[in-house]
């Protein structure tokens, strides 16, 4: 009877030692898995701090280091949400200007970088390239024929594409688009009513008109009133294409929009990064100081934190700014719009 009674002891004990050598397993592997490490009392932990770590005494005499937060909302991820709803809610078609002697020099890269993240894009020449491909148009080439090319191209993408996309953009082939921020700013306007956008310009039109360099953006109401008025209403031949869409728009009641975010600062940028970055490039008496609609200035602070457009990119920046806008993170941060409410602008 005692020899049963020292086994039924044994078996208590050691039945308790299991379980407890079983959850200190159990703890053990949980604390791994949350970043958690474990030092018996009596050890010092490793700079707990050094790496934003925090120390907890336990209960029991272990000491518990948590090393980094471990917890699903501090877990750095990518959330396109909200470009992804942009994108499908704001349909862009763009077309780019370009030329049989540009086509592969300059457009290309355009092509392997930012256009592809309109909903339709267009590579306009005046000979068609089936391989890259890009659209023919029947207009000659030369600095004096931009304007009918833009002409015959917004009534090109009007004829083909009106009925998928709310808004038409043109750019150069040697500039680079933000499309996320284009849309950004085309989110709270209705594409029904006739308005566009762009880097507003104030000689030659009372009510301004948009760069063509900095490139510029259409409604489906104003291409519309564009490729069936366009024969009536604007110039024909030659003449400067951005001067002359912009006298046209006005004949045709579309309304020069402004672009400017909510600290005014411009989002379209007619020369290259560096020129509206870096301050001093730019002389005092250069003509942009004297074009611009709105009171302007060139420096860090100056341009929105949410560019759209910038002119004359050099074909290695096109990949540059390609990585840096959509490739470069910071680690531990997460950006936000600064404020400089103490601007020096150029009047």
């Amino acid at each position: 009877m005692s020899n049963l009674r020292f086994v039924a002891l044994g078996f208590f004990f050691g039945l308790v030692f299991g379980i407890g050598t079983a959850a200190s397993w159990i703890y053990y592997m949980q604390a791994g898995m949350a970043g958690i490490k474990i030092v018996e009392a009596g050890e010092k932990a490793e700079n707990p701090e050094d790496d934003g770590a925090t120390t907890i005494h336990l209960s029991n005499g272990i000491i518990a280091t948590t090393l980094r937060p471990a917890t699903a909302e501090n877990v750095d991820r990518d959330d396109n949400t909200t470009a992804e709803q942009l994108y499908n809610k704001v349909r862009v078609l763009c077309w780019i200007m370009t030329s049989p002697s540009t086509i592969y020099k300059k457009a290309i890269h355009v092509r392997d970088t930012w256009s592809s993240r309109c909903n339709i894009r267009l590579f306009m020449s005046s000979a068609e390239d089936k391989t890259f491909p890009a659209v023919g148009l029947p207009v000659k080439e030369g600095r004096d024929q931009l304007y009918e090319k833009t002409k015959a191209a917004f009534k090109y993408a009007w004829d083909h594409y009106h009925s998928e996309v709310d808004w038409f953009m043109k750019a150069d082939d040697d500039s680079f688009v933000v499309v996320e921020n284009l849309r950004y700013l085309l989110k709270d306007y209705d594409p029904g009513k006739p308005i566009y956008f762009g880097r507003k310009f104030k000689p030659y039109v009372q009510q301004g008109y948009m760069s063509g360099g900095a490139g510029y953006v259409l409604s489906k109401e104003a291409t519309r009133r564009f490729a069936n008025g366009m024969a009536t209403k604007c110039a024909k031949g030659g003449g400067v294409e951005d001067v002359e869409l912009g006298r046209c728009m006005s004949n045709l009641g579309v309304v020069a929009g402004d672009s400017r975010d909510e600290l005014q600062k411009e989002r379209f940028h007619p020369l290259s990064p560096g020129h509206h970055i870096v301050a001093g490039l730019l002389p005092k008496d250069f003509w942009l100081w004297k074009y611009d609609y709105y009171s302007s200035c060139a420096g860090k602070d100056c341009p929105s934190a949410y560019p759209i457009s910038f002119h004359y990119v050099k074909k290695d920046d096109m990949y540059v700014l390609e990585y840096m806008i959509y490739g470069v993170k910071v680690y531990g941060m997460t950006h936000t719009y600064r404020q400089y409410p103490n601007l020096l602008f150029e009047s």
